[in-house]
C-alpha cells in the first residue's frame, strides 16, 4: 500500500501498530537535474523519467 501522502497523524499511528514499514522517496514532477560526472562530464536528466522509488 503506497503512502506516499499519508497524513503525520497516519504516519504515527502506522508506527505505533507496529506494522513492516519501508522508505520511499517522492521524485518531483518535470525537474531538470544536473551533475558533474567524473567520467562522463555534465550529465543532465527531467525527473520525468523517473518514478518515485
Amino acid at each position: 500500500m503506497a503512502e506516499l501522502n499519508a497524513s503525520l497523524e497516519e504516519v504515527e499511528a502506522k508506527k505505533a501498530s507496529g506494522a513492516p514499514f519501508c522508505y520511499r522517496f517522492r521524485v518531483p514532477k518535470n525537474v531538470e537535474v544536473t551533475i558533474q560526472d567524473t567520467i562522463r562530464g555534465e550529465v543532465s536528466w527531467n525527473t520525468d523519467t523517473l518514478g518515485d522509488f
